[in-house]
């Protein structure tokens, strides 16, 4: 009768298949990070691991901080459906008032070419809607 595979005469010796199932496991991320091999390595607590990670990141990611849009560009141009939701309405109502000729000033590149909005003009343009209430005094 052929020998089994995987299977050890000694109960105390592991088989051939559990030392290849050992070796296959998945390592955790942490191991990545090291020059050691995983199976030497200790679980890291999850408040340390974030502290290795981060001295894998550049300084000047972990203290970066948004800048406004205006930095960048001091009338930055939107497209039809930024600008919408700049205003919350639908894309398509802004189609409807460029068609009616009302709405927000737009710049539109070529006779059909692509349409922007500015910045500027759109803040112009909701600041107009705007309707003051007497108050009660």
């Amino acid at each position: 009768m052929p020998a089994q595979l995987g299977t050890s005469k000694n109960p105390a010796q592991p088989g051939a298949s559990a030392k290849a199932t050992a070796t296959t496991q998945p390592q955790p991320p942490w191991a990545v990070l090291s020059s050691q091999p995983a199976p030497d390595r200790k679980p890291i607590p999850s408040a340390t691991l974030s502290a290795d990670l981060r001295r894998q990141i550049p300084k000047v990611l972990l203290n970066y901080e948004p800048v406004p849009l205006e930095v960048y560009a001091e009338n930055p141009l939107l497209n039809e459906r930024s600008a919408a939701v700049l205003l919350d309405v639908s894309p398509d109502l802004m189609k409807k008032w460029r068609q009616r000729n009302w709405g927000p000033n737009y710049l539109q590149y070529g006779e059909h070419g692509p349409v922007r909005y500015e910045l500027d003009a759109l803040m112009e343009f909701r600041n107009r809607q705007r309707i003051q209430t007497r108050s009660k005094r």
